[in-house]
């Protein structure tokens, strides 16, 4: 979800992947979640899934399950909060990772941070 107006976004790298997030959905699962603290929700459309975190006032490293994930080799597309997203909140980093549905996503994640990963089959 975009947090701000549209034109904010203008000019940044994350704006292509916000665009080609589908707004209709085949699956939807919640993968983690504590109340108050934190919360993982995973998309699915077709054979790519989308996965988005978001996390409470308190910092914290997550581990996400990719149980969800069915068999075979995937590419972790992640968009997180850059390692001074404290100071500077609209700094991201963008990761490629090969995972499985035997992976445990780490993600480190700010206080009132997020990330948002697009998984989709590896070629």
């Amino acid at each position: 979800m975009a947090s701000d107006y549209p034109e904010a976004y203008r000019g940044q790298k994350v704006f292509g992947f916000i665009r080609a997030i589908p707004n209709l959905w085949d699956e939807t699962h919640v993968v983690t979640g504590r109340p108050g603290e934190d919360v993982s929700v995973a998309r699915r459309r077709g054979r790519e899934w989308y996965l988005g975190s978001i996390i409470g006032w308190r910092a914290n490293d997550l581990g996400i399950p990719l149980e969800f994930l069915s068999k075979g080799d995937f590419i972790a597309e992640t968009y997180s909060d850059a390692a001074d997203a404290d100071a500077n909140p609209k700094h991201r980093a963008r990761e490629e990772t090969r995972v499985t549905a035997a992976t445990v996503l780490r993600v480190k994640m700010a206080s009132g941070g997020g990330q948002a990963v697009r998984i989709r089959p590896a070629r």
